[in-house]
């Protein structure tokens, strides 16, 4: 996991995943840095769109994704990407995954 831990979350609503629904988040607080709610909304823009469009496959034991970067390339991957991260029901972190923009 990276270090980059998510500390607090903003729901968003839900987002229908491999034939369920799973909520959907935006960091609020990692231990890196803060996000305002004013970027919280804007980040998050087009989020529930990359999820839902099923170019990532979701595990499915997968509760929640939360937004932990908003639309960006990075070095490892060009594409324009969200950064997110899957929990369970119960909040454990099962993995970080790219969602590409529809």
């Amino acid at each position: 996991m990276s270090s980059n831990r998510i500390i607090s979350s903003k729901l968003l609503g839900m987002a229908k995943v491999g034939g369920k629904e799973v909520q959907l988040k935006v960091a609020t607080h990692t231990a890196l840095w803060q996000r305002t709610d004013a970027a919280t909304k804007v980040s998050s823009e087009g989020f529930k769109a990359a999820v839902e469009g099923g170019k990532t496959l979701v595990p499915e034991r997968t509760a929640e994704v939360i937004m932990r970067e908003g639309l960006h390339p990075s070095p490892e991957d060009q594409r324009d990407h969200y950064t997110g991260v899957c929990r369970d029901a119960n909040g454990q972190y099962i993995t970080t995954l790219h969602f590409y923009k529809e």
